[in-house]
C-alpha cells in the first residue's frame, strides 16, 4: 500500500480524535510523573488546552510506530489497538516535547529565570548564614552592650 493510503486512513477524524484523547491520557502521566521536566510541562499543557494539531499528530503516531503504520496498511483505522497508539505517543513524547520547548521562547525565558532566582536566592542564603556567623562573638551579638550584673 502506498503512503498516501496510509496517510488518509490516519488522517480518518475518528482515528485523529481517538489520537487526541489517548494523548490526553498521556499527557497526564507525563505532567504527573515529571513535574521536574519543563519541556514535559510545557507540552502537556499544549495538549491539554487542545494545542496540539490532532492530524499531525496521528500521522506522527502511524509514522513513528511499525504496529499502527502496518494496521493502516491493511485494516481499517478503527483496528488500530489502543495500545499501540499509546505506545507510540509514549515513544515520541520525549522529542516532541523537546522541539516543543526549543521553540517555545517563554520555556527558554523561564528557564533563564529560574536559573538567575535559583543562583540569587542561593547567594543570598550564603551571605546570610556568613553574616549570621560574624555576628556571633562570645555569645554576644555584635553593636550590643554586654549586660551589667549589679542591675545599674
Amino acid at each position: 500500500m502506498s503512503s498516501t493510503d496510509v496517510v488518509m486512513k490516519a488522517s480518518n477524524r475518528a482515528f485523529c480524535q481517538r489520537v487526541a484523547y489517548i494523548a490526553m491520557r498521556v499527557a497526564h502521566q507525563k505532567a504527573k510523573t515529571s513535574p521536574d521536566d519543563l519541556n514535559a510541562m510545557v507540552y502537556a499543557e499544549h495538549i491539554f488546552r487542545g494545542g496540539e494539531n490532532a492530524t499531525l499528530l496521528a500521522l506522527h503516531v502511524a509514522a513513528a510506530n511499525e504496529a499502527v503504520s502496518a494496521v493502516l496498511e491493511t485494516e481499517l483505522p478503527e483496528m488500530v489497538r489502543d495500545a499501540d497508539i499509546e505506545a507510540a505517543l509514549q515513544d515520541i513524547w520525549a522529542m516532541r516535547s523537546a522541539a516543543f520547548g526549543a521553540t517555545n521562547m517563554q520555556v527558554r525565558k523561564t528557564r533563564e529565570l529560574v536559573d538567575m532566582v535559583t543562583k540569587s536566592a542561593e547567594e543570598a542564603q550564603a551571605a546570610v548564614a556568613q553574616a549570621r556567623s560574624m555576628m556571633q562573638v562570645d555569645g554576644n551579638t555584635l553593636g550590643t552592650k554586654p549586660k551589667s550584673k549589679s542591675g545599674a
